[in-house]
């Protein structure tokens, strides 16, 4: 109603402003108008400056290098140390292993095997490992996998779960370990 009034009123506006060359003359109405309502003020625009169109590739090609660090990963998403001093790199292959890169050699055994359970392939599967700070004393570290899982409404939920690895030097993790510390559906 209130909208319908306004129509009405913007109407009734233009159409006195728009007179014929003469001048208007106003006559009292009885409508009430709406009661304002606050508008938001756009923030001022500063001019974006334009920007040259590079003529050449903007990164010298000598300021960095790629090195192969191992072969035989599958899938590898993420590539991390765990903060211990160890030199170790550990490499997480989407179908649910954690696999060690130690003196520059990929180790055989993966240091978590979890692709029971994991689904994988896109956007799902076993995604990253975060070190607790404390790893390098008590062994524990996080990941974040797609689930596995024989129930169909399971399939899919994402699980946030805590290892250990015992010693924290030890290249296989403990996976009798796991404590599942959230689950979003």
């Amino acid at each position: 109603m209130r909208a319908l009034a306004v129509i009405l009123l913007s109407g009734l506006l233009a159409g006195a402003c728009a007179g014929t060359g003469e001048t208007a003359k106003a006559t009292p109405t009885t409508t009430s108008a709406p009661s304002p309502t606050p508008t938001a003020t756009p923030p001022a625009q500063t001019p974006t400056p334009v920007l040259p169109t590079p003529s050449r590739p903007s990164a010298d090609n000598r300021s960095f290098k790629l090195t192969r660090i191992a072969r035989g990963l599958q899938d590898p998403v993420f590539v991390t140390d765990a903060g211990d001093g160890s030199g170790r790199l550990f490499v997480v292959e989407q179908i649910g292993r954690i696999r060690i890169v130690k003196n520059g050699v990929l180790l055989p055994r993966p240091f978590l095997d979890i692709r029971s359970l994991v689904v994988s392939g896109g956007e799902r599967g076993l995604l990253s490992v975060a070190f607790l700070p404390s790893f390098k004393q008590d062994g524990a570290f996080v990941v974040d996998y797609t689930r596995a899982s024989n129930t169909p409404e399971a399939v899919g939920d994402t699980v946030i779960a805590r290892f250990h690895a015992s010693p924290s030097t030890s290249d296989v993790a403990e996976r009798s370990s796991m404590q599942t510390l959230l689950v979003i559906d």
